[in-house]
């Protein structure tokens, strides 16, 4: 994928806690690629406290980031 700028809005508060990562809300606050002024997005961050834990299981962040996308594709 190639990077894109977007200007977003992100709550300061985790909607959302699981084992590995935080979901936040998004909401886009200028037209863009990622869609029209207002639109809301979950942005998942990883936990840093649980990044060790990861790499032992996966190969990288961005591996175990693949194997959830294809999961809810």
């Amino acid at each position: 994928l190639v990077p894109f700028p977007a200007k977003i809005s992100l709550g300061q508060k985790p909607f959302q806690t699981g084992g590995f990562r935080d979901a936040f809300e998004a909401r886009v606050v200028a037209d863009c690629s990622l869609g029209q002024r207002g639109s809301k997005f979950d942005l998942k961050k990883f936990k840093e406290s649980e990044v060790e834990e990861i790499k032992l299981l996966f190969p990288s962040l961005n591996d175990l980031t693949r194997k959830t996308v294809q999961m809810h594709c």
